[in-house]
């Protein structure tokens, strides 16, 4: 911002205020606009850093995003794994299932099995001693 000094001091003096006050007025609005004031020059720098810091924000982003779907990606193939581990279990389940009926079965014919063997075993030795009675007898 330009500020034409001599311009304004005159202004200030022919409304009346005496040329030393006008003078000392000038220089300070001159001083508090230099110190206090942004330049063009300062606002493109700010602009600059700040198109610097959209694109490194920017830049973060476009990283954390490659990463989530990273992530995302893993966690898909772990649940797919999941998924895969409990159809196996299921199969594995049933599988148990089919094989314990079995040995059920298998058990309840092998007790049978042993209940006649011992009831056949207990008619033969019941046949046997009435024989050996009727031979005695006879």
């Amino acid at each position: 911002m330009t500020m034409d000094i001599l311009r304004m001091q005159r202004r200030l003096q022919d409304v009346g205020v005496p040329q030393e006050q006008a003078e000392v007025f000038v220089e300070e609005i001159a001083r508090i606009l230099a110190s206090e004031v942004a330049t063009k020059a300062d606002l493109r720098e700010l602009e600059n850093k700040m198109d610097s810091k959209f694109t490194e924000i920017e830049n973060k982003l476009i990283e954390l995003r490659v990463e989530v779907a990273g992530e995302t990606n893993n966690i898909y193939k772990e649940l797919y794994s999941i998924r895969n581990a409990i159809a196996e279990l299921r199969n594995e389940m049933a599988d148990l299932k089919v094989a314990v009926a079995s040995y059920q079965a298998n058990t309840a014919k092998w007790a049978v099995g042993m209940i006649g063997a011992v009831l056949l075993g207990f008619t033969g030795m019941t046949v046997a001693v009435i024989l050996a009675m009727v031979q005695l007898s006879g």
